[in-house]
């Protein structure tokens, strides 16, 4: 039974296959159609022609070769994945390409440098290191910094001394210094065109140009006041941005506000169960959906919400800051490994990462 089902399917698909588009058709019908005329014009002559060999002289006609068949354009293929990215052992001297076609801006110290109280080193395997776009090569940034966080896209980097920001030019090395104090300096996170820089006031939000240095302030209602345990602004959509709102009475995660990037104000509400990722790319391009925090029971458990009503719609397993790379993809980026998911908790693809970049800040963008 299983071999005559087989053979059905197969002839079927056969069939599929060669049938012809449909814009197609009358192309095919208008053949035809000439072609059986002419065997009838043909037909008439030789009978006229030759009467001795009236009953042979049908079969030699209907013996004739047929004309050509229209030729039919192949069906296309489905979408398929380039091949998985390969880091090679000089990493630094191009850039460094993760599944999604995501690749690496930025690589912190270790941590375990600054437990000793050490700077970065000098060379790429042990110092903070950027890309720089204009090279394709990874450049070591001198100074001692804690933290160095690569933009999306473009030339600047995010980097840390202390609780003190700077803002560092990839094609330089050289670091501009801001003296915005600590309510002001975590949790800065770059725009996905990596043009403009979203900090965390008391009062509200501020808006840096990496470029000048120039920033526009929103002061939000009730500021930081009733903000839960990840006290961050966070882009939602380049007009939008987030703050989590805590329940009345704890730190439990209530809802999000969201508010305009013009001028702070509150525009809506949406309930929650956990916080957002404040990290980059934690809203997918067509800004459907939005990344959550694991779960504490269970880090590898992901989640990302719709953004309008705030209810899950995807799970999947993972370890390790999490980006949307597409509206259907996410990359999830490890020190040991990145992975790529679809939207069905499916891995796609799986980049191995070298020895090196463990314990290590890992920034990731577009080329």
């Amino acid at each position: 039974m299983k071999y005559l089902e087989e053979s059905v399917r197969v002839a079927v698909e056969e069939l599929a296959a060669s049938a012809p588009y449909s814009h197609d058709l009358a192309t095919v019908a208008r053949s035809r159609g000439r072609r059986i005329r002419r065997r009838q014009q043909m037909a008439v002559g030789l009978a006229a022609v030759l009467l001795v060999g009236a009953v042979v002289t049908p079969y030699a006609i209907l013996d004739g070769r047929q004309a050509a068949p229209v030729p039919i354009a192949p069906s296309p293929s489905p979408t398929e994945l380039a091949p998985a990215p390969v880091i090679s052992e000089q990493w630094w001297k191009e850039p460094v390409r993760l599944p999604g076609g995501f690749v690496i801006t930025a690589l912190s110290q270790p941590g375990k440098r600054l437990g000793q109280g050490k700077s970065g080193g000098s060379t790429p395997q042990t110092g903070n290191v950027v890309l720089d776009r204009s090279t394709g090569r990874y450049r070591v940034l001198d100074g001692e910094f804690s933290t160095v966080i690569g933009a999306p896209a473009g030339k600047y980097a995010i980097v840390y001394r202390g609780q003190d920001l700077g803002i560092a030019d990839s094609t330089t090395g050289q670091v501009r210094q801001f003296d915005f104090g600590p309510a002001t300096s975590f949790g800065a996170q770059w725009s996905p065109d990596g043009t403009r820089l979203l900090l965390t006031r008391e009062n509200g939000f501020r808006i840096l140009d990496p470029a000048t240095g120039e920033h526009q302030d929103r002061d939000t209602p009730g500021g930081l006041s009733n903000c839960a345990d990840q006290c961050f602004f966070a882009w939602l959509s380049p007009t939008e941005v987030s703050l989590p709102q805590r329940q009345a009475s704890s730190q439990a995660v209530a809802a999000m506000h969201v508010f305009s990037t013009g001028n702070g104000a509150l525009l809506r509400t949406v309930p929650l169960v956990r916080t957002p990722v404040s990290g980059q790319n934690a809203v997918s391009p067509d800004g459907r959906h939005m990344l959550i925090d694991p779960d504490r029971n269970d880090m590898y458990a992901r989640e990302f919400i719709d953004v309008r009503s705030g209810r899950t719609v995807g799970t999947f397993r993972g370890i390790g800051p999490a980006h949307f790379v597409a509206d259907d993809q996410i990359l999830v980026v490890g020190s040991k490994a990145a992975v790529l998911y679809d939207l069905a908790g499916n891995e796609l693809q799986s980049t191995s990462m070298p020895p090196e970049f463990s314990g290590r800040r890992i920034s990731v963008g577009r080329l």
